[in-house]
């Protein structure tokens, strides 16, 4: 006899994974198992209780193997997104689910800006790793370290990119750009990172001027590539503001 049994609060409307998985073109469940995780992740992402919205169908009242997954209305705009888009059915579902709960056109939007969110996450990975290198090869001033990236990227300092963008002088900078911007902050932390290590760069001014240079060099890059200059590329809604609308959905579609 198949018993199954489910780990979710008995009142919540919640959708079975394997039946979504085969409306999105997927052959099993198994084969959905990584955008159910790649849901996970961005529940955890924007600090919210990932049990709340994704819940393990056991085989038996063991709990030794999982059968299936139930998920609220919100990690099926999660999965919804981080679906395989090659998929035939993907990208219409997407569009039956956003009617369906009548979301506003600016909430519409605000679903592709998870990835933003993701690389502003890595961006904060990658300036942990970098701070713990500096004080390891003789960094003594974090804040001018920084500045000295500013100058070569921007060509200004910090303070004065803020006030050209228009942001508020208490503003977090990387909190308000796009996706572009955010992956050469993270490639020049990488070069950073690696030039350190490789040639043993030591000392405050040494670091200064190696995170200068790389940061010039990466100037060059983005106004061959963009014919703009970094400073002129567009501001975007603070991530804060973004984290707490996607945060106010969830609650309205758990």
């Amino acid at each position: 006899m198949d018993i199954t049994t489910s780990t979710a609060p008995p009142k919540q409307k919640l959708w079975n994974a394997a039946k979504i998985a085969e409306m999105y073109g997927y052959k099993d469940l198994d084969s959905f198992k990584a955008v159910i995780q790649k849901s996970v992740e961005v529940l955890y992402l924007l600090d919210i209780p990932y049990w709340k919205h994704v819940f393990p169908v056991y085989k038996d009242d063991l709990r030794s193997q999982v059968k299936d997954f139930e998920m609220s209305r919100f990690a099926c705009f999660l999965a919804a997104m981080e679906a395989d888009d090659k998929k035939a059915n993907v990208e219409e579902i997407q569009m039956r689910i956003f009617k369906s709960v009548l979301l506003a056109p600016n909430q519409k939007n605000i679903f592709k800006e998870i990835e933003r969110i993701k690389l502003r996450k890595d961006l904060s990975d990658a300036f942990q790793v970098l701070n713990k290198t500096i004080r390891k090869f003789g960094g003594t001033n974090y804040p001018n370290f920084m500045e000295a990236g500013y100058k070569g990227m921007y060509n200004m300092r910090h303070e004065a990119l803020l006030k050209y963008r228009k942001l508020d002088i208490k503003s977090v900078l990387y909190d308000h750009i796009g996706k572009l911007e955010l992956s050469f902050h993270i490639q020049k932390i990488i070069f950073v990172e690696n030039a350190i290590r490789g040639l043993e760069i030591k000392g405050q001014y040494a670091l200064e001027k190696n995170h200068e240079k790389i940061a010039t060099d990466m100037r060059g890059l983005i106004m061959r590539n963009s014919g703009i200059k970094p400073e002129q590329f567009s501001i975007r809604t603070s991530l804060p503001n973004v984290i707490k609308n996607l945060k106010n959905i969830a609650k309205e579609l758990t």
